[in-house]
């Protein structure tokens, strides 16, 4: 089974880091991701998952780290969710609490202005 691969790109702030993933999130990636979730030091984390077709509920629960009391100094955005992937968000009820956006450009502007009225 394939594994999620993740590549960590600056944002066009430098404030901004963006975690561009590809391939199936599941149990088998969830090691890499929380690997490099460790070592963004940006306040603002954009994960980029245009390219993943699907999720399990270990990913999603992963991903839901980044909600974490401990990480209130940050704030992250997920940049174009399959319907496949915002299926798993609803059924888990997860869609109200995390922010989605059809493209990382969107997340970038509308985070970033939000950011920067702090």
């Amino acid at each position: 089974m394939a594994v999620v691969k993740i590549e960590s790109l600056p944002g066009t702030q430098p404030s901004t880091r963006i975690l561009r993933m590809s391939g199936p999130f599941t149990m088998e990636g969830v090691f890499a991701f929380e690997s490099a979730v460790s070592t963004v030091t940006e306040r603002l984390v954009i994960i980029d998952m245009t390219d993943v077709p699907y999720m399990d509920s270990c990913a999603l629960g992963a991903l839901m780290t980044l909600h974490r009391p401990s990480e209130s100094h940050r704030q992250c955005g997920i940049a174009g969710p399959c319907q496949r992937v915002r299926t798993v968000f609803r059924v888990a009820r997860v869609d109200d609490l995390l922010i989605t956006f059809g493209s990382v450009e969107e997340a970038e502007q509308k985070l970033g202005a939000k950011a920067a009225g702090l």
